[in-house]
């Protein structure tokens, strides 16, 4: 199927016509998905907070704040038109960007890099807004952030959620790029824009003092800009975080934990092979893909990724061939949890706590000299026992 999206067309010849369920918004069919998708949600939420006798949950690990957060998002992200104009206006603005359970103790401010391209920076309201000069460079610690949504939707006031948490948990500086999207502006263009950014910033903090993040498609491009920068010969940032990263662009979705894990997890299959084809446009999938590129001396990785997720599959291959080609990678696979689950850290469930309080620890080994980040979620037993079977990455699920 095609979809022509402010000048932009869309299409998806990786997905089987009969996994295709979708008509654009202009369509009867659109229309009613776009008029119905409040009551879907509300009807899916409801479903959850019946009483035990009525519902399971449907993993047992789960409570059901983030049983409903998660429904929720399944519900939404499968029955919404597939014209990508419609998804924004839904991901972008209906994304709460000031949200009461945020810390209080961070803030952000608006950020010009340079040219048309802008951001936000993130940081600690007792450190104040962070100065940057070329001329006199800055010695404080930064996280170069890159956000997820599938390459096509949300934008850095979206994630201010997940990155207002990283900031107040790490006590690092967070700057976020708000890259071009495809379908107007398919790959390299969004790469570029990331470069240009760890270039800006690199300009005025030493290398050595940043931290590539970023979730879903944000953590595949991690990888496009590492290969980016080996082949630019231009010094390489301390390390990189990646969140349930998106590597595997040509992934096979009738097999593996797409199919395993699709009644869990809220990624939809079909979104997934639009998405993935619109912003290789007319690049070949596979090359443009972070599973293929050249992982030698890349910078040491965290990579964080749930169990009951769709891209379970994939994030173990990618792990294994980049240890296998000698980066340093650590690897952690959370019990029971979905794709980026580090959104969810309102439902209080210990798999994210764990999972942030590892963060937490990647950043303070690399920078010893900072001051240890404070503990969060688990105690130091349970931290202990956490860490000693999370670099099993490629462990049987449970």
């Amino acid at each position: 199927y095609q979809r022509r999206v402010r000048g932009a067309t869309l299409s998806s010849p990786l997905l089987p016509s009969s996994m295709s369920k979708r008509t654009c918004c202009g369509s009867c069919e659109g229309c009613w998905r776009c008029c119905c998708l409040p009551f879907f949600v509300c009807g899916s939420i409801c479903k959850v907070f019946c009483c035990c006798c009525c519902h399971n949950p449907v993993h047992p690990s789960w409570n059901r704040r983030f049983e409903s957060s998660v429904a929720t998002l399944r519900t939404a992200a499968n029955n919404i038109s597939q014209d990508v104009g419609v998804m924004r206006m839904f991901a972008d603005t209906s994304v709460p960007t000031w949200l009461p359970f945020i810390p209080g103790e961070v803030q952000h401010a608006d950020l010009q890099f340079g040219g048309n391209l802008k951001g936000e920076v993130v940081f600690a309201q007792n450190k104040g807004a962070p100065s940057f000069s070329v001329e006199t460079p800055s010695s404080d610690k930064f996280i170069l952030y890159f956000h997820g949504g599938a390459f096509c939707l949300c934008n850095p006031s979206t994630h201010r959620g997940l990155l207002y948490e990283l900031v107040s948990r790490t006590k690092v500086t967070i700057v976020a790029p708000d890259y071009r999207r495809p379908p107007e502006s398919p790959h390299p263009t969004p790469l570029e824009d990331c470069v240009a950014a760890y270039h800006w910033l690199s300009a005025r903090v030493d290398p050595s003092n940043i931290l590539l993040g970023g979730d879903s498609a944000g953590g595949g491009m991690i990888v496009l800009v590492l290969a980016e920068l080996k082949k630019q010969k231009a010094p390489m940032p301390a390390g990189s975080i990646l969140l349930s990263p998106w590597v595997d662009l040509a992934e096979d979705y009738s097999v593996g934990s797409w199919q395993e894990n699709k009644h869990l997890d809220y990624l939809p299959v079909d979104l997934a092979a639009q998405f993935a084809q619109a912003f290789a446009g007319e690049h070949d999938l596979a090359s443009v893909s972070a599973v293929n590129m050249d992982l030698e001396e890349m910078p040491p990785m965290l990579i964080e990724y749930g169990e009951a997720e769709c891209l379970y599959d994939q994030i173990t291959e990618f792990a294994t061939k980049a240890e296998a080609s000698g980066v340093k990678v650590e690897a952690n696979v959370a019990p029971g949890m979905v794709h980026v689950f580090h959104l969810f850290v309102f439902s209080e469930m210990p798999a994210i706590e764990e999972s942030f309080q590892r963060i937490c620890d990647f950043v303070h080994q690399l920078w010893p000299s900072e001051s240890p980040p404070e503990s969060y979620g688990a105690t130091d037993t349970e931290h202990s026992e956490v860490d000693s079977g999370a670099v099993d990455y490629a462990a049987t699920r449970v």
